[in-house]
């Protein structure tokens, strides 16, 4: 990620880096340019796969090489590009230091012995935890300490009810899934149900035995998981794009789905097209060979409320300039 790419640029030159200016090394980069910047040495920012390459054909010796940082590294495997650069890096009498950094610790505990794994691929032995409330952790994010002003954005009527839809769809595929007692039924609530790791928790819990799960389970733990992102992109999204996605949805789950045959998912869908257009009534059919017609469609285009809030804070700002 760029944020990433600033950070480390940041800290290597609060540290007093001298070297040269730090590279950025992809497939764009032509072969000639990257012999040239390893000839050269200093940092540089290698995607896995040129690194593979590289290490691979020779092109950039492991001996030659300090040692590098593996960013996201919850994504190391034994299968990975990571894991398998570093195996390489290791295997080709590289001595340097391997070391790797995640931000997101909840992605380290979604199944069992995760961080083993990934320490397993890394070839590291050491694992150094950082929360928050650790002394120098507390004392750097409280120096640059930002101001935080809170500004509440309250849901549109129609907006609210697809919300509550979205909910009530939620707990009723919470209530067949708690009926597999493989599962632990207290932490299937719906407030749990509205985060990322809550696939990851359900997927855990059934891992061991996921062969031999029934196809209605699987089609709820993926139901969950359309409906957790259906309410983020019910605030993301404008009107339009809201109706347009759950129509794509729609038509591509198709009759494997579960939730989509509940009673809520037909107030689900009236709500969002309430949103974007309503049908004038008096139809304009032809009255002479007496033909009923379509009845009009008067568009709404509902403006979503962040927008408008939006608006306030820059003309506020603009205000005290």
């Amino acid at each position: 990620h760029d944020w990433q790419r600033r950070a480390i640029a940041a800290e290597l030159h609060a540290q007093g880096y001298g070297g040269p200016p730090i590279a950025e090394v992809t497939n764009e980069l032509p072969l000639a340019e990257r012999l040239r910047l390893y000839a050269a040495g200093g940092v540089a920012h290698v995607t896995t796969r040129i690194l593979t390459v590289d290490l691979l054909s020779a092109r950039l010796p492991a001996r030659r090489l300090a040692g590098f940082l593996v960013l996201n590294a919850a994504r190391a495997t034994d299968s990975s590009g990571e894991g398998f650069a570093v195996r390489l890096y290791r295997e080709g009498g590289g001595r340097g230091f391997v070391r790797g950094l995640e931000d997101q610790p909840h992605r380290l505990g979604y199944s069992l012995a995760k961080v083993e794994r990934v320490m397993k691929a890394l070839h590291v032995r050491r694992l150094l935890l950082w929360p928050r409330f650790e002394a120098q952790v507390r004392d750097c994010l409280e120096a640059e300490a930002p101001e935080v002003v809170n500004v509440s954005v309250e849901l549109t009527e129609a907006m609210s009810a697809v919300q509550s839809a979205l909910a009530d769809a939620m707990e009723e595929c919470l209530k067949e899934l708690r009926r597999n007692r493989n599962l632990d039924a207290v932490e299937l609530t719906v407030e749990q149900g509205l985060f990322k790791s809550f696939d990851e928790m359900v997927r855990r819990q059934l891992d061991p035995l996921w062969h031999g799960v029934g196809r209605k389970t699987k089609q709820l733990v993926r139901d969950l998981r359309a409906l957790r992102g259906l309410i983020a992109h019910a605030i993301a999204l404008d009107a339009v794009s809201f109706l347009q996605h759950l129509d794509a949805l729609r038509a591509s789950e198709g009759p494997g789905s579960i939730w989509l045959f509940l009673d809520v998912a037909h107030v689900l869908f009236e709500e969002a097209k309430r949103r974007v257009y309503r049908l004038q009534a008096g139809g304009g059919g032809n009255q002479r060979d007496g033909s009923a017609g379509q009845p009009p469609v008067a568009p709404v285009l509902e403006q979503l409320p962040k927008w408008e809030a939006l608006r306030d804070i820059l003309s506020e700002c603009q205000a005290e300039r």
